[in-house]
């Protein structure tokens, strides 16, 4: 009797050239089904370069608009003082962040930066987008229509202080959400020139308020938008230096330890309401 040795081999049919084998379709369908998140800093630099060119674009618009009316008799001095302002301010932010807080050196370090106001709590909430749109229409497509339509008007002419510190606050808040920022500089942008616009408001309703008392019959419904466009920009501002700027963002950055402050809720998405966490007696 001989030994036989048999050796049983298993055949792969034979594919194609074009055909990708099962375990490689396998694992493309695994792929699609569940795709790999993006890279979180990736994500983060492409929004940080987003909101530099925005910045850069309300720059070139905030300088037109000051060059352009840099002469009008009513607004002249104003222009000349939100000028000098934004400049100072902008420049003791960078001071600021660069003596104190070391570029936020500590932060970078450790990975807790925020790049956002709020450090990010309204990101994403439909409530935060539809009163950044209330903000964007209201203070600066409706007066920039005044000053495309008819410049040169009262109306637009009265407008354009406000307009004019507003795009550099949006300047120095796209600047201010880079890594390099501390938090503090970040949210005294927002507060500082909301403070320093509310005296643009009021001189913006004075103005219009006279125009509208002085104009002649055929200017009363130009001049009764103007009126109504100051007035809806000064109660929006004063919510949302008073209510949403102060009760609702700066606490986020108040030291939970330190000065501990009580959960809130948004009655009517308008009005904030501390939420009573404490176990019902029954």
């Amino acid at each position: 009797a001989h030994n036989s040795r048999f050796i049983m081999c298993r055949v792969e049919p034979a594919t194609s050239a074009n055909e990708e084998p099962a375990s490689a379709k396998a694992k493309k369908q695994k792929q699609q089904q569940h795709p790999k998140p993006s890279h979180p800093k990736l994500i983060a630099m492409g929004q940080q370069n987003k909101s530099l060119v925005e910045a850069g674009v309300m720059l070139g618009f905030a300088t037109w608009v000051w060059y352009a009316y840099r002469n009008e008799t009513l607004i002249a001095g104003s222009l000349r003082s939100d000028a000098v302002f934004c400049l100072a301010y902008s420049m003791y932010l960078f001071a600021l962040n660069y003596i104190r807080f070391d570029n936020n050196r500590l932060a970078r370090q450790r990975g807790i930066v925020h790049t956002s106001l709020g450090k990010s709590h309204y990101l994403g909430t439909t409530r935060f987008a539809v009163y950044m749109v209330t903000a964007v229409v209201l203070s600066v497509l409706a007066p920039a229509v005044l000053l495309c339509v008819w410049p040169r008007s009262p109306p637009a002419t009265a407008a354009t202080p406000h307009l004019f510190v507003l795009l550099m606050q949006v300047v120095m808040e796209g600047i201010t959400g880079r890594p390099f920022f501390h938090d503090l500089p970040r949210i005294l942008v927002p507060l500082g020139f909301s403070i320093w616009r509310q005296f643009n408001l009021w001189n913006w309703v004075q103005m219009a308020w006279q125009h509208y008392r002085q104009a002649e019959h055929h200017q009363e419904l130009l001049y009764a938008l103007g009126l109504g466009l100051a007035v809806a920009n000064l109660v929006f501002y004063s919510y949302n230096l008073f209510v949403f700027l102060i009760m609702g963002m700066s606490p986020h950055y108040l030291d939970p330890t330190e000065c501990p402050a009580p959960p809130i809720r948004w009655a009517g998405g308008l009005w904030p309401q501390i939420v009573d966490t404490r176990p019902k007696v029954e």
